[in-house]
């Protein structure tokens, strides 16, 4: 790991970084401003892998013969990308020729992921989200900022913040529910928010869930330390949870959020019965590939869940330190309080006993071809 990752592993050290790197950056991309657009160029990233609404968008987009497609990321995503997309870093210079010339841009969790040259004017700058937010984000959550409420320097923060944000021509949601969480999150008029369905839950699959498990992904959410992720970690980590998968063949494999691969080495010792699944490698292939799903606080069990029919096991034996420290939104026990469990032997009972799913999550069969007619509205 570098020196730069080590320190910003650390929330407040991040958070410093994110505002040198605003003040520096901006007369940057001011002059940035000034050039040339192309309109039929239209940029994609997603920090966290190659996956996601961005995926589904990108690939469905990349049909039309009138869309020259492209996706900037770090270069272990370039193996991921089908040939009908163009890629490159975003500190390449293909990469800063496309951040100064092209339009549009599509971002997926914050617009620092599309790199240092997006132009502050003259483009269009689309936010697709990631996962399903049922933790708390943006100004929904403490962790959000380094300084506390009511000081000038988090007046500042929330100054800058607010700023991004409304440099998003829209939001596109996933349904009304979804559009009134983000009002507040992003801070934005109402105006933003576009309900067009997400992409990644456009199609659904009808497999039809197995009547016993004998695979299993494990996939905890981030973590901001080791000591919290190994917590979430615990109820796998003893003799009785792996002479369970002994005596019942179980396959089991471990799949860290991006940001957490760093502590694989730490956790094979400890969980020897599971392979790894590589941290570029977009989850819902692994969710597929799997009878149950279990997490603690990722969004993607909603995918295990409505999309890909999959039993689901939500584990938390952290999640009273969770909650305080992070935040979990009220729609959490709704969607996944029937699947939620704390101790290895309620998690071994869940896995003799699953329970069957039931979620009130819409599913939308035209969600690329809107956003595409949205953005071609405002182009």
């Amino acid at each position: 790991m570098s020196l730069l990752n080590r320190i910003l592993r650390n929330t407040h050290h991040r958070h410093l970084w994110q505002l040198i790197r605003v003040f520096c950056l901006l007369p940057l991309q001011v002059i940035a401003s000034a050039i040339p657009k192309q309109k039929d160029l239209f940029v994609f990233a997603h920090h966290l892998g190659y996956g996601d609404n961005a995926r589904t968008l990108a690939e469905y987009m990349s049909g039309n013969p009138n869309f020259n497609v492209v996706w900037i990321g770090p270069y272990k995503q370039k193996d991921a990308i089908p040939d009908s997309i163009g890629f490159a870093s975003k500190w390449s210079l293909k990469g800063l020729y496309w951040q100064c010339t092209a339009k549009t841009f599509f971002a997926s969790t914050g617009i620092s992921e599309l790199g240092p040259l997006v132009p502050r004017y003259r483009v269009n700058i689309f936010q697709l989200w990631h996962g399903w937010p049922i933790k708390s984000i943006l100004f929904e959550s403490e962790e959000t900022f380094t300084f506390g409420r009511g000081s000038r320097l988090r007046r500042l923060e929330e100054a800058i913040l607010t700023h991004n944000t409304n440099r998003y021509r829209a939001i596109f949601c996933h349904d009304t529910n979804i559009a009134q969480r983000f009002a507040n999150a992003f801070r934005v008029p109402s105006t933003r928010l576009d309900i067009t369905g997400w992409p990644r839950l456009e199609r659904c699959y009808s497999a039809i869930k197995p009547d016993g498990i004998r695979s299993i992904l494990i996939a905890p959410t981030w973590h901001s330390n080791s000591v919290e992720l190994m917590k979430a970690l615990s109820p796998f980590c003893n003799t009785i949870f792996r002479q369970f998968v002994a005596s019942n063949n179980l396959i089991v494999t471990l799949k860290l959020h991006p940001l957490n691969h760093t502590e694989y080495d730490t956790i094979t010792a400890l969980m020897p019965y599971a392979s790894i699944a590589p941290s570029h490698e977009d989850i819902s292939e692994h969710i597929q590939k799997s009878d149950c799903f279990i997490t603690d606080f990722s969004s993607a069990a909603v995918d295990a869940m409505i999309k890909y029919n999959k039993h689901l096991i939500i584990a938390t034996p952290n999640f009273e330190r969770y909650t305080k420290t992070r935040g979990v939104h009220p729609s959490f026990d709704e969607l996944f309080g029937r699947f939620q469990v704390t101790s290895t032997s309620e998690i071994i009972d869940m896995l003799l006993h699953p329970r069957s799913k039931t979620a009130d999550i819409s599913t939308n069969t035209n969600a690329c071809a809107n956003i595409v007619n949205s953005v071609q509205s405002y182009l």
